[in-house]
């Protein structure tokens, strides 16, 4: 089963996503609203992904602990986020190769990239 950790500050969208991460199947080894604690918690117990809001509680942006997170761990990162890609491109996120869901996420659009991540194909299209 592979595991995931949520990253996000806001309590109602941590649920929503932790409640479609395991209707596909994911077990969520946990949640964590700072940067700080994201790093803590992945340190402690690794997880398959990292599902990561760009704006959080804390010192860290999202954009410095998902770098951490693929540096130190290896780990891939997928941001959820409200904002537009022209604001995220200010941040220089999408320069990084880092994956991108819009709020508020659709489990359809949540299990095509998670298909993406882990496969390197989106659901339903054959290997090549």
């Amino acid at each position: 089963m592979h595991r995931a950790l949520i990253v996000e500050d806001e309590a109602i969208s941590a649920l929503a996503l932790s409640g479609m991460l395991e209707d596909a199947g994911w077990k969520v080894t946990g949640v964590a609203a700072s940067g700080e604690r994201a790093l803590e918690m992945a340190r402690s117990d690794l997880p398959d992904l990292v599902l990561m809001d760009i704006q959080l509680s804390g010192a860290l942006s999202g954009l410095e602990v998902a770098t951490r997170m693929v540096e130190e761990y290896g780990v891939p990162v997928i941001f959820t986020t409200a904002y537009t890609e022209n604001e995220v491109l200010g941040d220089g996120a999408l320069a990084t190769g880092f994956r991108f869901l819009a709020k508020p996420v659709s489990e359809a659009r949540l299990r095509e990239m998670l298909s993406v991540v882990h496969t390197g194909r989106p659901v339903g299209s054959e290997p090549s």
